[in-house]
């Protein structure tokens, strides 16, 4: 089987727009979006070093935030263990002058 070339229409002045410029096939696929030009070195090198740095700022708050839960229930703790103190101190006066009513 021999394979054949394509047929092309002939090239004629006369069959253009006039102005000498080859034809346009308006049927041919053509992308919609112009191809980005491909990525130089140093734009790829930026993005990795972007990429660290965002992921390192993620840790850092996510380490940060982590440490100031931890203190914050130590405190939260504290704060509760005071407010018992006082609590059961109030009932022991309240309960030592119900027993001894002034005159």
């Amino acid at each position: 089987m021999v394979a054949k070339e394509p047929v092309s229409a002939p090239a004629d002045a006369s069959a253009g727009d006039g102005d000498g410029s080859p034809e346009r096939n308006h049927l041919a696929i053509v992308p919609s979006e112009e191809i980005p030009p491909p990525l130089s070195v140093e734009s790829t090198r930026r993005e990795e070093v972007e990429t660290k740095i965002s992921a390192w700022e993620e840790e850092e708050v996510s380490r940060i935030t982590n440490r100031f839960q931890r203190q914050k229930a130590i405190i939260d703790g504290w704060e509760g263990e005071q407010v018992e103190k006082a609590s059961a101190c109030l009932k022991k006066l309240e309960v030592i002058k119900y027993l001894n009513p002034d005159p």
